[in-house]
């Protein structure tokens, strides 16, 4: 949601986002555990929750675990520094943050921090049974595979998985011997996969029981939604919250990496600006990377590219040399108020960048239908192109195709017949 924020432009607002700032800057300085944890993404979530009836998955519900644990967290962290760091700013911030503590509650009793169901008494009978049944498969198939009764019967003694169910490996022209439905056939024939008929019906037994599990599952996850749906605005309300935190301990912390400071706010009168330009109200800027590196001597007197190069090797060696990346912010000539401003200056930067037209006209230039065919239907080894405006002629060999600058631009003595007519063999002669 931090791509949807837009400038601040009252100075009330911004003191007051510059005042949470410096407040996480103090708290970082003082090395304590990180106050805020990370949380996924959860407002589509939000949004799902404030709908009666709606289904949201483990995953989900385990998002919005983690974003209430996240603001216990803060919340607990920011309180219990409150006196000692004079944290005020944040302080207010985190007790305006609704009380979403049932949410946390009743998500919390049916999942662990990691996201796993707990062993909820409504799922623990239907697990013990899914776990009785897949031993009794086990046993089933341990009595065909542990004794030597079917050892030149089957192919493997260890039992495989197919569509689900555990199976053998039986030889096909010994598939008599084991009763059972056949789930398989290898490719070569040789081998058939059995399911014995002993263990069949725990297997069926198995599905429904899946089954079950799964329906009590999605049962409960209905059911704590239901009771969290009424709060489904406070957790909005919560979240936008949190981004603020989040954005001004980022910004903090941005700030102590990079030795940065905060900027005075400015009391006096307004800077007049003559003849500046500015962009248009929603225009977006395209962000130019411009790097190099800060070099400083030994006595912390800065040092440009040319004196480096220019300096000897103990001399360099004595520097401190730093690579940096700026990033700045450029907007197109269209997306300024130029063309109001200065309409002399906007087309003439306008003009130096707008394309001349491709010459068209080959009046009185020589003619070979043969080739013009050729190029017109493409009929050559690899692909020509001849109707657009080149410098030259080359042949691309990674697109394996001969480009040719167009017939019209050979044309240069329009005036003299015999000479035009030659400007066209010329144009021939190159293709």
């Amino acid at each position: 949601m931090f791509s949807r924020l837009e400038p601040l432009s009252k100075s009330d607002e911004i003191e007051a986002r510059k005042n949470l700032s410096r407040e996480w800057f103090t708290y970082i300085h003082t090395a304590r555990n990180n106050a805020l944890n990370s949380w996924q993404p959860v407002f589509p979530v939000f949004k799902m929750i404030s709908v009666q009836g709606a289904a949201v998955s483990l995953e989900q519900l385990h998002s919005v675990l983690q974003f209430c644990v996240a603001v216990k967290n803060v919340t607990d962290a920011v309180l219990n520094a409150e006196e000692e760091l004079n944290l005020k700013s944040l302080a207010s911030l985190v007790r305006s943050i609704p009380d979403i503590s049932i949410v946390y509650g009743e998500i919390n009793r049916i999942m662990t921090s990691d996201g796993q169901l707990r062993d909820l008494p409504e799922l623990r009978a239907i697990r013990a049974k899914i776990a009785e049944l897949n031993a009794k498969i086990k046993s089933i198939l341990r009595s065909f595979t542990s004794g030597t009764k079917y050892a030149d019967i089957l192919e493997s003694a260890v039992p495989v998985l197919k569509n689900g169910r555990q199976v053998l490996a039986v030889k096909s022209n010994r598939r008599a011997s084991v009763p059972g439905i056949i789930h398989e056939v290898s490719h070569t024939g040789q081998t058939v996969f059995i399911e014995p008929e002993e263990s069949v019906r725990c297997s069926n037994e198995l599905v429904e029981a899946e089954f079950e599990l799964q329906a009590e599952i999605r049962r409960i996850i209905v059911d704590v939604v239901s009771k969290i749906a009424p709060f489904s605005f406070d957790l909005v309300r919560a979240l936008k919250i949190m981004e603020k935190l989040d954005g001004t301990r980022a910004a903090a912390a941005w700030g102590k990496a990079n030795g940065c400071v905060f900027a005075d706010t400015c009391k006096e009168e307004p800077l007049l600006l003559i003849g500046a330009r500015h962009p248009l109200l929603g225009e977006k800027a395209v962000p130019v990377f411009k790097w190099g590196f800060s070099i400083k001597d030994k006595d912390g007197k800065k040092v440009t590219e040319e004196e480096f190069h220019n300096m000897t090797d103990d001399e360099k060696k004595e520097c401190n040399r730093r690579p940096f990346l700026k990033i700045y912010p450029e907007f197109n000539i269209d997306q300024t108020n130029m063309s109001e401003v200065n309409k002399e200056k906007y087309d003439a930067v306008v003009s130096q960048f707008r394309k001349t037209d491709v010459p068209t006209i080959t009046d009185g230039m020589y003619v070979n239908k043969a080739i013009d065919r050729m190029m017109e239907k493409q009929e050559w080894l690899c692909k020509i192109q001849y109707d657009k405006e080149e410098k030259g002629a080359y042949y691309n060999p990674a697109k394996d195709i001969v480009v040719l600058p167009t017939k019209a631009q050979f044309r240069i003595h329009p005036d003299d017949p015999e000479e035009c007519f030659m400007d066209g063999q010329e144009y021939y002669g190159t293709a």
